[in-house]
């Protein structure tokens, strides 16, 4: 077999594979029918370097986790504590559970 067509064969089988893992990351591989929709969410100060911090930490990891399962999609619903989280912290948590405008990013 001559050098250029086995070089030939070589990167169509690469290029076949690197566009299947390229699929599969952004979640083609799941069937649209079998999704199941999650809520989760929490109270974080906005205001601060450690909020923002954790703000884009939980939307990465919602973001892995749908991506990873099948099975679930994650509503992830953030709510700005305005840097008091002791005293409005229990408000804010049952007003998040009960709010229905609370700031939604579906994952």
């Amino acid at each position: 077999m001559s050098p250029v067509i086995l070089s030939f064969c070589m990167l169509s089988l690469l290029a076949a594979v690197s566009t299947t893992g390229a699929d599969e990351a952004a979640g083609d591989h799941c069937p649209s029918a079998s999704h199941k929709m999650g809520k989760i969410g929490g109270v974080i100060d906005y205001g601060c370097r450690v909020g923002k911090e954790m703000k884009v930490a939980m939307e990465m990891a919602a973001e892995d986790f749908a991506r990873s399962s099948c099975s679930k999609q994650l509503v992830l619903q953030l709510e700005d504590s305005s840097g008091d989280l002791a005293g409005d912290a229990s408000f804010s948590k049952a007003s998040l559970l009960r709010s229905s405008t609370t700031k939604r990013k579906k994952i």
